[in-house]
C-alpha cells in the first residue's frame, strides 16, 4: 500500500538543507531553485532563524493591507504580536488543589468569572463571564481553581462551545462530582466588528451534568440570573 505523501510546510522548508530537500519525492535541482525563489519573494530564505520567519510573515501581512511595517509605529509590531500569540495561546498550567468535602454535599457556585479567548475562525476576541457550579461527592475544589480552570480552557484559538465543555470536563476529571454546571456568556467581536455588525449581543452556552440536568437545574440557573440582575 502506498503511503500518503505530506507536503512539508513553509516552516519546515525554511530549515531544510539541500540534501534533505533533494531527498523529498519529485524534488530536483530545478525545483530546489524554484523553492528558493518563492521564499525570496516572501522575504525569507532557507536556513534563516526560525524566530525570523514568522516575524517576516507579519511584516508581509502589514504590507498586504497597505501599511508600511518600517514606519515607527509598526517597527516593533511583529514582535509584539508574536509575544502576545505565544503567551495567550499557551495555557498556564496550575495545580488543581482539592480537599476532603467533610460530608458537604450541597451546591457550590462561583459566578461572574471573567474570561477572554480568540475565535478560531477569525482570530478576533470573544470575552465575557463564566458561571461554574458543582455538587461534590468526596472532594471540594480550592476556590481559585474554578477561575483558573476557566482561564486555562479559554486560552488559544477556541469556540465558545468547546470552552464550556472543557471547563466542565476538567472539573469532572479532577474530583468526580455528583454533577457540574457551566454557563458562559460572551460577546464575539467577529460578529460585532465584521459580518453582520451587531453590537452588544451576548451568546450563552451551557454544560449541565448529573442533578444539574434535573433537580438542581433551577437552583443553579437562579444563581446565574441573580448575577445578571445585579
Amino acid at each position: 500500500m502506498l503511503k500518503a505523501y505530506r507536503v512539508p510546510s513553509i516552516g519546515a522548508l525554511l530549515n531544510m538543507s539541500d540534501i534533505e530537500l533533494l531527498s523529498l519525492r519529485n524534488v530536483g535541482k530545478r525545483t530546489l531553485q524554484n523553492i528558493d525563489e518563492a521564499l525570496a519573494e516572501e522575504g525569507l530564505s532557507r536556513g534563516s532563524h526560525s524566530a525570523e520567519a514568522p516575524r517576516a510573515w507579519i511584516q508581509k501581512l502589514l504590507r498586504h493591507i497597505g501599511d508600511d511595517p518600517d514606519r515607527e509605529g509598526l517597527q516593533a509590531t511583529p514582535d509584539r504580536v508574536l509575544k502576545f500569540l505565544r503567551d495567550f495561546c499557551t495555557p498556564k498550567d496550575f495545580r488543581f488543589t482539592t480537599f476532603d468535602s467533610e460530608g458537604y454535599d450541597e451546591m457550590i457556585v462561583q459566578t461572574d468569572i471573567p474570561f477572554f479567548s480568540l475565535c478560531e475562525h477569525h482570530m478576533l476576541p470573544f470575552f465575557g463571564r463564566a458561571h461554574v457550579g458543582y455538587i461534590p461527592k468526596e472532594r471540594i475544589v480550592g476556590l481559585s481553581k474554578l477561575a483558573r480552570a476557566v482561564r486555562y480552557c479559554s486560552a488559544g484559538l477556541q469556540n465558545q462551545e468547546r470552552v464550556t465543555h472543557a471547563v466542565g470536563q476538567m472539573i469532572e476529571d479532577q474530583i468526580q462530582p455528583l454533577g457540574v454546571g457551566v454557563v458562559l456568556e460572551a460577546r464575539h467581536l467577529c460578529m460585532e466588528m465584521r459580518g453582520v455588525n451587531v453590537h452588544d449581543t451576548w451568546t450563552t452556552t451551557s454544560r449541565l451534568t448529573g442533578p444539574f440536568r434535573g433537580t438542581a437545574r433551577a437552583e443553579f440557573l437562579s444563581f446565574v440570573h441573580r448575577c445578571e440582575k445585579q
